[in-house]
């Protein structure tokens, strides 16, 4: 056992480093100064997604304002002709922001969409508006009053909304993507924005860490067929078990193996189910080669995913090949990060 703590401790380090090259990235490439996107080359089809603003009277469902955002994003995503920004370079932006053309400036973006989400009981308010960054004017808005049941189909519509006022024609793959929906049971949903919602916190500590598994697990018990689930599930136990932010168990490296082949057994085409199973094979068996073979396929499926080349960067650095990882953090920086 002691003899393992030098090597976590150099994996948790390796996640540091590799966390700061991605934010070197970014900051020569977006901020002014920066060589990606000079005024008057921001691609017209580009748009970053602040956070939304949770009008609840309950506190307590800010969870669920940040799930729903992160999946309109995620939807968003599927769109091979649009450049949509990462929640990592927006989510320190406040809600219905006064200086729209600044942020849209330091994140290289033509447009951004506003939103805000207001949850009673088993209805959902959900406001949101896009806006020309240039202008400063309102493209479209619309206020949908749903119930729990149909919050798929708001975050379907927003995603085509946006691609339609773009002027972005969507293949049938991403309109069956957009589409989607993940599970049919409502408080499995739940479950999974609140494990979703741990994902998305800045540091990776172990209370973290317990609430993502905590939440997700309740999301497959709710819902065995629940594959986007399973999946984070396995990504959370493999990543966790590589830093240490859990107990690095035989227990836990067998979870992670159980939800990653659940997830890929349920949608063998998922891209996430994909990603699960590399990022396990990387992380609690170090088989670099497999996860690799995974982490590509994934990536076809998910072309706009910046967790997946970011774990071929990881994979990559511990294979050596220190200039093939840096392209992949490159590529990571530049793409939109889901989990």
């Amino acid at each position: 056992m002691g003899a393992k703590k030098p090597e976590a401790g150099c994996e948790r380090c390796g996640c540091i480093l590799g966390g700061l090259a991605v934010l070197t990235f970014i900051i020569l490439t977006f901020l002014p100064g920066g060589s990606r996107f000079q005024p008057g080359i921001v691609p017209e089809k580009s748009i970053a997604v602040l956070p939304f603003e949770n009008r609840s009277e309950e506190k307590a469902n800010a969870y669920f304002a940040d799930g729903i955002q992160d999946e309109i994003l995620t939807r968003l995503a599927q769109v091979s002709d649009l450049k949509v920004i990462s929640r990592t370079s927006t989510q320190h932006y406040k809600s219905l922001p006064d200086n729209v053309r600044e942020i849209a400036r330091q994140l290289g973006v033509a447009h951004l969409l506003e939103g805000s989400i207001q949850k009673s009981g088993d209805q959902v308010r959900v406001n949101v508006q896009l806006i020309n960054a240039a202008t400063n004017s309102q493209i479209w808005a619309e206020t949908f009053d749903r119930k729990l049941t149909d919050i798929f189909s708001v975050e379907s519509d927003v995603a085509r909304a946006v691609a339609d006022q773009l002027q972005i024609r969507l293949s049938g793959s991403e309109q069956q993507a957009i589409g989607s929906k993940p599970t049919s049971n409502t408080e499995a949903y739940d479950a999974y924005l609140r494990g979703l919602a741990f994902t998305l916190r800045t540091t990776s500590t172990t209370a973290n860490a317990l609430g993502a598994q905590k939440y997700f697990k309740e999301a497959v018990r709710l819902d065995p067929n629940f594959s986007t689930a399973w999946a984070q599930l396995a990504i959370v136990d493999a990543r966790n078990y590589l830093t240490q932010s859990l107990r690095p168990t035989l227990a836990l490296k067998e979870e992670a193996r159980q939800a990653a082949q659940t997830a890929l057994n349920l949608q063998p085409n998922l891209g996430e189910a994909l990603w699960a199973n590399g990022y396990y094979y990387y992380a609690c068996l170090k088989d670099f080669d497999t996860a690799i073979r995974y982490l590509e396929q994934a990536r076809k499926l998910l072309p706009n995913n910046s967790g997946i080349p970011e774990s071929l960067a990881y994979v990559e650095r511990r294979r050596g090949q220190w200039e093939r990882s840096e392209e992949y953090f490159k590529q990571a920086s530049s793409s939109i990060r889901v989990t």
